[in-house]
């Protein structure tokens, strides 16, 4: 994963500034604020199913061990998620993924009763 690489490039190659500029804190904020933007914008474009299980995959594994949370980054991933809407995104998908299956079950329902 690229975030994981950069994060960990970024983090040895920091050492050499002193810790009191928070620089590596403050580029996790950056790349968070970018990931959540793009997450935005592809919220709003139109997903099929796949693409939608994919990014609710995707969201529910970024703060987790393999991706942000990993212990050699030191990164505190739940700290960034209330911070920034990536949750709130998530429930919005999975809100949108009922309701796109509820219609889909009353089309078919209806499509049923119309045969019948």
């Amino acid at each position: 994963m690229f975030i994981v690489e950069d994060l960990y490039m970024l983090k040895n190659f920091l050492r050499i500034f002193p810790k009191e500029h928070q620089l590596y804190d403050r580029f996790v904020l950056f790349y968070h604020k970018g990931i959540s933007n793009k997450l935005c914008e592809i919220i709003t474009s139109e997903l099929d199913r796949r693409e939608i299980v994919q990014l609710l995959n995707w969201i529910r594994i970024y703060p987790s061990e393999q991706l942000l949370g990993m212990p050699f980054l030191q990164v505190n991933a739940f700290a960034l998620l209330d911070d920034y809407p990536l949750l709130f995104l998530m429930r919005n998908l999975n809100a949108f993924r009922i309701s796109s299956s509820m219609k889909r079950k009353a089309k078919y329902a209806i499509g049923r009763l119309k045969l019948s």
